[in-house]
């Protein structure tokens, strides 16, 4: 019998920032929460939460800003 394991904690986190982005909860160029406020909000590990943003970079759905935090991309 094979075991079904639930997603990883970051895909988890990127799924729902997603999901808000697109409800229009976070609007194109809103920060989102920085790397520790995510962890705490979810209940996971910092890592996880750079994991995460780091999935909707490569999306093209989030932008970082150097020092600054994670943006919603501006729409063109």
């Amino acid at each position: 019998m094979r075991r079904i394991y639930p997603p990883a904690a970051y895909k988890r986190v990127a799924l729902l920032l997603r999901e808000h982005i697109e409800a229009g909860l976070y609007r194109p160029g809103e920060k989102l929460p920085t790397i520790t406020e995510l962890a705490e909000l979810h209940d996971i590990k910092p890592g996880a939460s750079f994991e995460a943003l780091l999935l909707l970079v490569a999306e093209g759905i989030v932008v970082p800003r150097r020092g600054d935090g994670y943006y919603v991309k501006e729409t063109a």
